[in-house]
Protein backbone atom coordinates (compact mmCIF):
# COMPACT_ATOMS: atom_id res chain seq x y z
CA UNK A 1 0.00 0.00 0.00
CA UNK A 2 1.48 3.77 -0.97
CA UNK A 3 1.78 6.15 1.56
CA UNK A 4 -1.37 8.33 3.26
CA UNK A 5 -1.42 11.85 2.87
CA UNK A 6 -0.56 12.32 6.83
CA UNK A 7 2.37 10.37 6.89
CA UNK A 8 4.05 12.02 3.90
CA UNK A 9 3.23 15.27 5.71
CA UNK A 10 5.04 14.05 8.83
CA UNK A 11 7.79 12.64 6.93
CA UNK A 12 8.46 15.81 5.74
CA UNK A 13 7.71 18.18 8.69
CA UNK A 14 4.59 20.09 6.98
CA UNK A 15 1.19 20.15 7.04
CA UNK A 16 -1.39 17.79 5.71
CA UNK A 17 -3.00 21.20 4.00
CA UNK A 18 -0.17 21.68 2.13
CA UNK A 19 0.49 18.26 1.11
CA UNK A 20 -3.01 18.23 -0.02
CA UNK A 21 -2.74 21.51 -1.81
CA UNK A 22 0.77 20.82 -3.50
CA UNK A 23 -0.73 17.61 -4.98
CA UNK A 24 -3.93 18.91 -6.05
CA UNK A 25 -1.46 21.59 -7.76
CA UNK A 26 -3.30 24.70 -5.84
CA UNK A 27 -2.10 27.81 -4.58
CA UNK A 28 0.00 27.00 -1.51
CA UNK A 29 2.36 28.66 0.88
CA UNK A 30 5.40 26.88 0.90
CA UNK A 31 8.58 26.92 -1.27
CA UNK A 32 9.56 25.53 -4.36
CA UNK A 33 11.92 23.11 -2.78
CA UNK A 34 9.24 22.00 -0.65
CA UNK A 35 7.12 21.51 -3.12
CA UNK A 36 9.40 19.57 -4.93
CA UNK A 37 9.80 17.27 -1.81
CA UNK A 38 6.40 16.95 -1.30
CA UNK A 39 5.77 15.55 -5.04
CA UNK A 40 8.91 13.26 -4.95
CA UNK A 41 8.20 11.27 -1.48
CA UNK A 42 3.90 10.91 -3.05
CA UNK A 43 5.98 9.42 -6.07
CA UNK A 44 8.47 7.38 -3.93
CA UNK A 45 5.81 6.12 -1.67
CA UNK A 46 3.21 5.35 -4.37
CA UNK A 47 0.68 7.96 -2.72
CA UNK A 48 -2.97 7.35 -3.77
CA UNK A 49 -5.71 9.54 -2.79
CA UNK A 50 -8.10 8.61 -0.67
CA UNK A 51 -11.20 9.60 -2.83
CA UNK A 52 -13.93 8.60 0.27
CA UNK A 53 -11.56 10.73 2.79
CA UNK A 54 -11.89 13.91 -0.18
CA UNK A 55 -15.60 13.27 -0.57
CA UNK A 56 -16.09 13.58 3.50
CA UNK A 57 -13.73 16.42 4.32
CA UNK A 58 -14.62 18.78 0.55
CA UNK A 59 -18.06 17.47 0.04
CA UNK A 60 -17.27 16.81 -3.57
CA UNK A 61 -17.15 13.86 -5.27
CA UNK A 62 -15.05 14.41 -8.27
CA UNK A 63 -17.13 12.35 -9.90
CA UNK A 64 -18.61 13.96 -13.55
CA UNK A 65 -21.82 11.81 -15.13
CA UNK A 66 -21.45 11.43 -18.55
CA UNK A 67 -24.99 10.56 -20.69
CA UNK A 68 -24.88 9.42 -24.18
CA UNK A 69 -27.82 7.97 -26.20
CA UNK A 70 -25.82 4.95 -27.56
CA UNK A 71 -22.20 4.21 -26.52
CA UNK A 72 -22.42 2.09 -29.55
CA UNK A 73 -22.88 5.03 -31.59
CA UNK A 74 -19.04 5.28 -33.66
CA UNK A 75 -19.81 9.60 -32.97
CA UNK A 76 -20.32 9.38 -29.24
CA UNK A 77 -17.87 6.65 -28.64
CA UNK A 78 -15.20 9.01 -30.08
CA UNK A 79 -16.43 11.97 -28.06
CA UNK A 80 -16.59 9.81 -24.91
CA UNK A 81 -12.61 9.22 -25.65
CA UNK A 82 -12.55 13.10 -25.80
CA UNK A 83 -14.40 14.21 -22.97
CA UNK A 84 -12.52 11.56 -20.41
CA UNK A 85 -9.29 12.46 -21.48
CA UNK A 86 -10.60 16.59 -20.91
CA UNK A 87 -12.54 14.68 -17.82
CA UNK A 88 -8.82 12.95 -16.10
CA UNK A 89 -6.86 16.17 -17.21
CA UNK A 90 -9.14 18.38 -15.10
CA UNK A 91 -8.84 15.74 -12.12
CA UNK A 92 -11.92 13.97 -11.93
CA UNK A 93 -13.34 10.33 -13.16
CA UNK A 94 -15.85 9.66 -15.30
CA UNK A 95 -19.64 8.11 -14.44
CA UNK A 96 -20.85 7.19 -17.97
CA UNK A 97 -24.32 6.21 -18.56
CA UNK A 98 -25.73 4.41 -21.67
CA UNK A 99 -29.47 5.52 -22.41
CA UNK A 100 -30.54 3.64 -24.79
CA UNK A 101 -32.01 6.31 -26.79
CA UNK A 102 -34.50 6.06 -24.45
CA UNK A 103 -35.75 9.55 -22.56
CA UNK A 104 -37.17 7.89 -19.39
CA UNK A 105 -33.27 6.62 -18.58
CA UNK A 106 -31.92 10.18 -19.38
CA UNK A 107 -34.04 11.49 -16.85
CA UNK A 108 -33.37 8.64 -14.43
CA UNK A 109 -29.96 9.22 -14.87
CA UNK A 110 -29.77 12.40 -14.32
CA UNK A 111 -31.96 12.24 -11.16
CA UNK A 112 -29.63 9.26 -10.01
CA UNK A 113 -25.81 11.25 -10.42
CA UNK A 114 -28.33 14.44 -8.37
CA UNK A 115 -28.58 12.27 -5.70
CA UNK A 116 -24.97 11.22 -5.84
CA UNK A 117 -23.69 14.27 -5.22
CA UNK A 118 -21.86 14.22 -8.65
CA UNK A 119 -19.96 17.21 -8.80
CA UNK A 120 -21.08 18.05 -12.80
CA UNK A 121 -22.73 16.85 -15.21
CA UNK A 122 -22.20 16.43 -19.30
CA UNK A 123 -25.20 15.82 -20.99
CA UNK A 124 -26.50 14.35 -24.82
CA UNK A 125 -29.66 14.24 -24.23
CA UNK A 126 -31.90 12.57 -27.12
CA UNK A 127 -35.34 14.19 -26.53
CA UNK A 128 -37.35 11.46 -28.20
CA UNK A 129 -40.50 11.07 -26.50
CA UNK A 130 -44.00 12.23 -25.86
CA UNK A 131 -44.69 16.05 -24.76
CA UNK A 132 -45.28 14.68 -21.58
CA UNK A 133 -41.66 13.26 -21.11
CA UNK A 134 -39.62 16.25 -22.31
CA UNK A 135 -41.24 18.50 -20.58
CA UNK A 136 -40.22 16.29 -17.43
CA UNK A 137 -36.84 15.81 -18.96
CA UNK A 138 -36.36 19.54 -19.30
CA UNK A 139 -37.47 20.35 -15.64
CA UNK A 140 -35.27 17.53 -14.78
CA UNK A 141 -32.21 19.80 -16.70
CA UNK A 142 -33.04 23.17 -15.39
CA UNK A 143 -33.68 22.07 -11.56
CA UNK A 144 -30.22 20.61 -11.36
CA UNK A 145 -28.09 22.84 -8.54
CA UNK A 146 -24.55 21.17 -10.04
CA UNK A 147 -22.48 22.35 -12.96
CA UNK A 148 -23.76 21.04 -15.93
CA UNK A 149 -23.42 21.14 -19.86
CA UNK A 150 -25.59 20.03 -22.55
CA UNK A 151 -23.91 18.70 -25.76
CA UNK A 152 -25.33 17.86 -29.35
CA UNK A 153 -28.32 20.22 -28.53
CA UNK A 154 -28.95 23.71 -28.44
CA UNK A 155 -32.39 23.87 -27.56
CA UNK A 156 -33.93 26.93 -26.16
CA UNK A 157 -35.60 24.88 -23.24
CA UNK A 158 -32.67 24.42 -22.13
CA UNK A 159 -30.98 26.90 -19.55
CA UNK A 160 -27.20 26.31 -19.11
CA UNK A 161 -23.80 26.05 -21.25
CA UNK A 162 -24.87 24.36 -24.43
CA UNK A 163 -23.33 23.06 -27.52
CA UNK A 164 -23.78 21.28 -30.84
CA UNK A 165 -22.44 21.41 -34.32
CA UNK A 166 -24.81 23.22 -36.60
CA UNK A 167 -26.90 20.23 -37.80
CA UNK A 168 -28.75 22.67 -40.17
CA UNK A 169 -25.89 23.56 -42.06
CA UNK A 170 -24.03 19.96 -42.14
CA UNK A 171 -27.25 18.66 -43.77
CA UNK A 172 -27.55 21.06 -45.99
CA UNK A 173 -24.33 21.03 -47.27
CA UNK A 174 -24.88 17.37 -47.70
CA UNK A 175 -28.23 17.19 -49.86
CA UNK A 176 -27.09 20.16 -51.78
CA UNK A 177 -23.61 18.39 -52.89
CA UNK A 178 -26.00 15.44 -54.11
CA UNK A 179 -27.93 18.46 -55.95
CA UNK A 180 -24.91 19.86 -57.62
CA UNK A 181 -23.62 16.28 -59.13
CA UNK A 182 -26.96 16.34 -61.03
CA UNK A 183 -28.75 14.37 -58.18
CA UNK A 184 -32.55 15.55 -58.65
CA UNK A 185 -34.32 12.17 -56.28
CA UNK A 186 -32.70 12.11 -53.54
CA UNK A 187 -33.86 9.97 -50.33
CA UNK A 188 -33.19 10.83 -46.58
CA UNK A 189 -33.09 8.26 -44.04
CA UNK A 190 -33.50 10.06 -40.85
CA UNK A 191 -33.61 9.07 -37.08
CA UNK A 192 -36.02 8.99 -34.45
CA UNK A 193 -38.79 11.38 -35.69
CA UNK A 194 -38.80 13.50 -32.28
CA UNK A 195 -34.95 14.09 -31.69
CA UNK A 196 -33.69 17.80 -32.29
CA UNK A 197 -30.97 17.00 -34.40
CA UNK A 198 -32.80 14.77 -36.39
CA UNK A 199 -35.79 17.32 -36.87
CA UNK A 200 -33.08 20.17 -37.92
CA UNK A 201 -31.17 17.69 -40.35
CA UNK A 202 -34.55 16.88 -42.01
CA UNK A 203 -35.44 20.36 -42.34
CA UNK A 204 -32.20 21.11 -44.22
CA UNK A 205 -32.68 18.52 -46.75
CA UNK A 206 -36.47 19.77 -47.32
CA UNK A 207 -35.08 23.16 -47.71
CA UNK A 208 -31.99 22.27 -49.57
CA UNK A 209 -34.45 20.35 -52.54
CA UNK A 210 -36.92 23.25 -52.61
CA UNK A 211 -34.33 26.29 -52.89
CA UNK A 212 -33.25 24.24 -55.93
CA UNK A 213 -36.70 24.16 -57.30
CA UNK A 214 -37.01 20.28 -56.35
CA UNK A 215 -39.94 18.62 -54.65
CA UNK A 216 -39.92 17.44 -51.14
CA UNK A 217 -41.57 13.82 -51.35
CA UNK A 218 -42.64 12.15 -48.07
CA UNK A 219 -42.33 8.89 -49.25
CA UNK A 220 -38.76 8.90 -50.32
CA UNK A 221 -38.15 10.06 -46.38
CA UNK A 222 -37.21 6.71 -44.15
CA UNK A 223 -37.46 6.73 -40.32
CA UNK A 224 -34.48 4.56 -38.86
CA UNK A 225 -33.01 4.83 -35.35
CA UNK A 226 -29.10 6.43 -36.02
CA UNK A 227 -28.18 2.44 -35.65
CA UNK A 228 -26.44 0.58 -38.23
CA UNK A 229 -29.09 -2.10 -37.92
CA UNK A 230 -31.84 0.83 -39.06
CA UNK A 231 -30.17 1.50 -41.87
CA UNK A 232 -29.83 -1.78 -43.66
CA UNK A 233 -32.94 -2.67 -42.78
CA UNK A 234 -34.44 0.41 -44.50
CA UNK A 235 -32.03 0.21 -47.35
CA UNK A 236 -34.18 -1.92 -49.65
CA UNK A 237 -36.86 0.70 -49.20
CA UNK A 238 -34.34 2.87 -50.56
CA UNK A 239 -33.17 1.01 -53.14
CA UNK A 240 -37.05 0.40 -54.55
CA UNK A 241 -37.58 4.33 -53.76
CA UNK A 242 -36.63 5.17 -57.44
CA UNK A 243 -33.69 7.12 -56.88
CA UNK A 244 -30.43 8.13 -57.57
CA UNK A 245 -28.92 9.23 -54.08
CA UNK A 246 -29.71 8.95 -50.55
CA UNK A 247 -28.58 11.37 -47.49
CA UNK A 248 -28.44 9.51 -44.33
CA UNK A 249 -28.82 11.51 -40.97
CA UNK A 250 -25.83 9.93 -39.35
CA UNK A 251 -23.10 7.74 -40.60
CA UNK A 252 -24.13 4.39 -39.08
CA UNK A 253 -27.07 4.47 -40.66
CA UNK A 254 -25.41 5.35 -43.61
CA UNK A 255 -22.77 2.59 -43.58
CA UNK A 256 -25.93 0.23 -43.12
CA UNK A 257 -27.00 1.29 -46.65
CA UNK A 258 -23.85 0.59 -48.08
CA UNK A 259 -23.17 -2.60 -46.68
CA UNK A 260 -26.62 -3.85 -47.63
CA UNK A 261 -25.81 -1.98 -51.64
CA UNK A 262 -22.98 -4.23 -50.91
CA UNK A 263 -24.93 -7.71 -50.88
CA UNK A 264 -27.77 -6.76 -53.02
CA UNK A 265 -25.57 -6.26 -56.03
CA UNK A 266 -26.23 -2.15 -56.05
CA UNK A 267 -23.33 -0.19 -57.23
CA UNK A 268 -21.90 2.54 -54.98
CA UNK A 269 -21.98 5.45 -56.21
CA UNK A 270 -22.80 4.15 -59.92
CA UNK A 271 -26.73 2.52 -59.08
CA UNK A 272 -26.75 5.15 -56.21
CA UNK A 273 -24.97 7.84 -53.99
CA UNK A 274 -24.81 7.95 -50.26
CA UNK A 275 -23.97 10.47 -48.17
CA UNK A 276 -23.69 10.41 -44.43
CA UNK A 277 -23.06 12.70 -41.22
CA UNK A 278 -20.55 12.55 -38.20
CA UNK A 279 -17.68 11.23 -39.93
CA UNK A 280 -16.86 7.79 -38.15
CA UNK A 281 -14.75 5.26 -39.12
CA UNK A 282 -16.99 1.95 -39.81
CA UNK A 283 -16.79 -1.49 -42.45
CA UNK A 284 -18.56 -1.04 -45.65
CA UNK A 285 -17.63 -2.79 -48.41
CA UNK A 286 -15.18 -1.26 -50.81
CA UNK A 287 -16.60 1.86 -50.05
CA UNK A 288 -15.20 4.87 -48.59
CA UNK A 289 -18.03 7.45 -47.14
CA UNK A 290 -18.41 10.90 -48.21
CA UNK A 291 -19.71 12.65 -44.96
CA UNK A 292 -20.27 15.33 -42.84
CA UNK A 293 -17.89 15.98 -40.24
CA UNK A 294 -18.88 17.02 -36.75
CA UNK A 295 -15.67 18.49 -35.00
CA UNK A 296 -14.97 16.72 -31.45
CA UNK A 297 -12.29 18.36 -30.44
CA UNK A 298 -14.45 21.93 -30.37
CA UNK A 299 -17.58 20.40 -28.55
CA UNK A 300 -14.88 18.69 -26.29
CA UNK A 301 -13.10 22.12 -25.73
CA UNK A 302 -16.60 24.02 -24.70
CA UNK A 303 -17.09 21.51 -22.06
CA UNK A 304 -13.59 21.66 -20.42
CA UNK A 305 -14.10 25.53 -20.57
CA UNK A 306 -17.60 26.11 -19.82
CA UNK A 307 -18.02 22.93 -17.39
CA UNK A 308 -14.49 22.51 -15.44
CA UNK A 309 -13.48 25.62 -15.64
CA UNK A 310 -16.57 27.39 -14.21
CA UNK A 311 -16.55 24.85 -11.43
CA UNK A 312 -12.82 25.80 -10.64
CA UNK A 313 -13.29 29.42 -10.69
CA UNK A 314 -17.04 29.55 -9.17
CA UNK A 315 -17.72 31.43 -12.50
CA UNK A 316 -20.36 28.52 -13.31
CA UNK A 317 -24.08 30.02 -12.73
CA UNK A 318 -27.55 27.57 -12.79
CA UNK A 319 -30.10 29.08 -15.05
CA UNK A 320 -26.73 31.02 -17.54
CA UNK A 321 -26.88 30.45 -21.21
CA UNK A 322 -24.27 29.86 -23.33
CA UNK A 323 -24.76 28.70 -26.81
CA UNK A 324 -22.15 27.61 -28.88
CA UNK A 325 -22.55 26.19 -32.31
CA UNK A 326 -19.49 24.34 -34.47
CA UNK A 327 -19.45 24.55 -37.62
CA UNK A 328 -19.36 20.96 -40.07
CA UNK A 329 -17.25 20.41 -42.85
CA UNK A 330 -18.31 18.55 -45.77
CA UNK A 331 -15.51 15.58 -46.30
CA UNK A 332 -15.64 14.44 -49.74
CA UNK A 333 -14.37 10.49 -50.59
CA UNK A 334 -16.20 8.47 -52.83
CA UNK A 335 -19.24 7.06 -52.26
CA UNK A 336 -20.88 9.75 -54.56
CA UNK A 337 -20.69 10.44 -58.38
CA UNK A 338 -21.92 12.89 -60.76
CA UNK A 339 -25.75 12.15 -62.44
CA UNK A 340 -26.62 12.67 -65.70
CA UNK A 341 -30.08 13.41 -66.61
CA UNK A 342 -32.60 11.88 -63.89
Amino acid sequence: MGASLKQIAEMLGVSQATVSLVLREKPVRCSKETAEKIRAAAKQYNYKPNFAAVTLATNKSRIIGVLVPDIENMFFSRLIKKLGKKISEAGYMMLLFDTNNNIDDEKKYIEYLSNKNADGMILALLFDGTSEQQEGLVKAVNDLDVAHVVIDTTSPLLKCPKVEVDHYKGAYLATEYLIRNGHKKIACVKGPKENYSTKERLRAYRDALENNGLPFLEERVFCGDNTYDSGKALAEKVFASDVTAVFCSNDMMAYGVLNAAGEAGVKVPEDLSVVGFDDVEFFAQGTSLTTVRQPIEGIAEFVADNLFGGMENGAWEKGREIIKKVEPQLIVRGSVCARRGD
